[in-house]
């Protein structure tokens, strides 16, 4: 969906270029590249998702990633997002960590599981 968008805004700018008579070969070979650009940037981000998705211990420069990915977003002056949130905070997550809403609905569990043992006799 994302890779669709980008080319989507490619070809409205490159529409808007043809409707302004400016019909000049480089500045659609300069939209051409940025794409193409763009478009390997979503490759390297699903590749470090795809990896950091794995369970094992984070590369450091997955984590940098990530905060990149986070942070991109598909044009100007657009909330849409590669990841939300909680997947970044799922997948920054070391190997034996739990994040914070997972850590508090297993104390709960266990708190509740403490409870109900209570009441056998």
């Amino acid at each position: 969906m994302a890779k669709e968008r980008l080319q989507t805004q490619s070809l409205s700018k490159q529409l808007q270029i043809y409707k302004n008579g400016n019909f000049g070969e480089l500045a659609f070979h300069a939209l051409d590249v940025s794409l193409l650009k763009d478009m390997a940037r979503l490759d390297e981000f699903y590749t470090t998702i795809t990896e950091t998705n794995e369970p094992s211990i984070m590369d450091q420069n997955n984590r940098d990633i990530l905060d990149k990915i986070n942070h991109y977003r598909l044009g100007k002056n657009e909330e849409l997002t590669i990841i939300t949130q909680d997947e970044l905070d799922f997948l920054s997550t070391t190997k034996g960590k739990f994040i914070p809403s997972l850590k508090k609905k297993i104390k709960s569990h266990a708190v509740h599981t403490q409870n109900f043992l209570n009441h056998i006799p």
